[in-house]
């Protein structure tokens, strides 16, 4: 662990579950850049992907699944097939004997026994499911695997993400921004004044690496150094792009995230979250 160059992933041959997604595009060209081998799965078969069925045959060395990895506007019904489709690829990862980084967007904010399902075939009946009891399934099934099987899976909970891709192609206030300032058009910012912990690709391929080298075998959340205002964020890029902005009403930041440790990886060392946007809109901006 104490050689390991984060700048330098030749020899790793990593296998991308939703690598076509806008967020999945920040990390495989971060992991290409640094080196890295990528192999891009997929069910849509876009250009370059691959199918699923071939993981036990592309020779990898780890698994990373980022479907569902950052949480969007979609019907619950969906989360369902997302659970259904993480335990079907941690079981690829098992049988592969590789290590197996999961993804996901938040903490599920539920404890083990309120988590029905994962004793009721994981809710395999018909009907919808809430995305947190989801992706407390998931990771509890990843539990069950740790203890039973003595496999290594990471749990990595992002929070808020900026690279720019996503920026391009999301619907979130930060990409919102983003095309306000392309477009260089006035945009109206309501809500609350929140805090959001923010990582940008370098910090997701940063523990990626981090957890397949040092054999991480745990959940843990994935915070920046220091989280930002959506205030501070309005005024950083006012002040860089002259982004033209009104707020409706604004209350008090809740500081939920600060004063709290970045990760348990040791040797992660994440950026501030203003500095991770203003990267990745020069990069979108300028790349």
């Amino acid at each position: 662990m104490e050689d390991l160059d984060l700048r330098n992933l030749e020899g790793l041959r990593i296998g991308l579950a939703g690598g076509s997604s806008p967020l999945g595009q920040d990390v495989r060209e971060e992991l290409i850049a640094r080196g890295a081998e990528v192999v891009v799965f997929s069910r849509s078969f876009d250009s370059g992907s691959t199918s699923y069925d071939r993981i036990q045959t592309s020779g990898l060395t780890s698994l990373v699944n980022m479907v569902g990895g950052h949480r969007i506007a979609r019907p619950d019904s969906s989360h369902k097939e997302i659970l259904h489709f993480g335990t079907w690829l941690a079981d690829q990862a098992v049988v592969a004997k590789i290590p197996l980084v999961h993804i996901s967007s938040g903490s599920a904010g539920l404890n083990e026994t309120s988590v029905g399902p994962l004793q009721q075939g994981f809710g395999r009946s018909s009907g919808n499911m809430d995305y947190r009891l989801a992706k407390k399934c998931l990771e509890l099934y990843h539990q069950q695997l740790r203890r039973n099987m003595n496999s290594q899976i990471a749990d990595l909970r992002l929070y808020s993400f900026a690279g720019p891709n996503f920026l391009k192609s999301a619907d979130y206030l930060v990409p919102n921004l983003f095309r306000a300032v392309r477009s260089k058009s006035r945009i109206y910012v309501g809500g609350d004044d929140f805090v959001r912990c923010y990582s940008g690709r370098e910090e997701i391929v940063d523990a990626i690496a981090i957890s397949i080298s040092s054999g991480f075998s745990a959940v843990t959340d994935i915070f920046s150094s220091m989280p930002s205002r959506k205030f501070e964020i309005l005024e950083s890029l006012r002040r860089t792009y002259d982004l033209d902005f009104s707020i409706t009403h604004s209350t008090n930041a809740v500081e939920e995230y600060r004063g709290k440790p970045s990760s348990d990886l040791v040797g992660f060392f994440p950026r501030k979250s203003i500095d991770v946007i203003n990267d990745a809109f020069e990069l979108a901006l300028n790349g």
